[in-house]
């Protein structure tokens, strides 16, 4: 309930105590109704969860950002695809384009099980992305856009001073890769290894 509440302030989305409160309650207490704005325990419940956030933000160092890989997925991706056109914008109806989203879906399933695995902290998500990114174009078979996945990992090295596959090999050991593109291809109907328009 507390991270819920913290969560809802950072993103912007501020909710009330009150109805973080009773969602919670009901959730712990499905018999109950929900608690009057009169109630004690209401009442107890708001100083606990202020003073629990108090405690959460001094553990996180007044700390609450995050830079997550799935932005640095998104951008890179763009950026290639606007690399290959010489400074024309992507077109979404190219066979190219298409088979750029698969990549970047691909890479945005093995971004989250990045984070889920709380592998943000080891690694900048810039690198994270782009390994991601390396995992899904190697997963895929592609050449996207018009550099090997070498050269594109050479680039990548170059800009931010360590290997990807130093970073593909920290994944590839959290992370139980073949599953997520597995469980990712079953969710969007598309079978392993096999792009539209190939």
């Amino acid at each position: 309930m507390l991270c819920l509440y913290l969560a809802t302030k950072v993103t912007e989305e501020p909710r009330k105590q009150r109805d973080i409160i009773n969602v919670g309650y009901k959730l712990a207490h499905p018999d109950s109704t929900f608690l009057p704005i009169s109630s004690s325990t209401l009442s107890a419940l708001r100083i606990t969860l202020t003073q629990g956030e108090l405690i959460l933000m001094r553990a996180l160092g007044f700390n609450v950002t995050v830079d997550l890989p799935h932005a640095w997925i998104a951008s890179t991706l763009y950026g290639m695809l606007w690399w290959e056109r010489n400074g024309q914008p992507p077109d979404d109806t190219e066979i190219v384009d298409i088979r750029a989203k698969i990549v970047a879906g691909t890479a945005w399933a093995v971004a989250n099980a990045v984070v889920e695995r709380g592998l943000v902290d080891k690694e900048p998500a810039r690198l994270i992305a782009a390994a991601c990114i390396y995992i899904a174009m190697d997963n895929h078979g592609e050449k996207l856009p018009a550099k090997s996945l070498d050269e594109w990992a050479d680039i990548w090295a170059k800009t931010t001073g360590r290997r990807i596959e130093a970073v593909r090999v920290l994944i590839e050991k959290s992370v139980d890769v073949p599953l997520v593109i597995e469980q990712f291809n079953i969710q969007y109907d598309r079978k392993p290894h096999s792009l539209t328009g190939k």
